[in-house]
């Protein structure tokens, strides 16, 4: 059975037991198929260095929750975790590398007593940006001077 709505849906069955010709008094029988869990919010995001993310978890189905873990990544200062119990990714990443920095979630949603498919959330963290300059004029009073990056990162 396929449950395709957002809830769960009771399925019944009358069974009728038969033996030898006989049939015997029927009975229901009731199933209760519970609906797939999509994960509803942006598969990606991109998130400048040191930011507080605020990434809030959402489904096809009313009182799901999720739990969510992350490897540790090259490049990121922060450790992995595992095993979250939260709706709301609000870590702060701190990209050490002067290139994007691409940091997977692997979060599991669960409703009903059913856990879903494993949903992939991927943050890109930008690396703060640094400006330095081999120049240093010398500057006379109300003189303006325009002084050229050696390197932007």
């Amino acid at each position: 059975l396929v449950n395709t709505t957002n809830a769960p849906i009771a399925v019944s069955y009358i069974v009728t037991p038969a033996a030898n010709g006989c049939n015997s008094a029927s009975f229901t029988y009731t199933v209760t198929v519970n609906p797939s869990i999509t994960v509803t919010s942006s598969a990606a995001e991109t998130i400048c260095n040191n930011t507080a993310q605020n990434y809030s978890l959402t489904s096809n189905v009313t009182g799901t929750s999720y739990t969510w873990s992350r490897a540790a990544v090259a490049g990121i200062s922060n450790t992995a975790v595992s095993n979250q119990t939260s709706s709301t990714i609000t870590e702060t990443l701190v990209n050490t590398t002067n290139a994007p920095i691409a940091v997977s979630y692997i979060v599991t949603p669960a409703a009903n007593g059913c856990n879903s498919a494993s949903f992939t959330y991927t943050v890109t963290v930008n690396p703060s940006i640094t400006v330095t300059s081999s120049a240093s004029p010398a500057l006379r009073r109300k003189q303006s001077v325009t002084i050229p990056p050696t390197t932007i990162r």
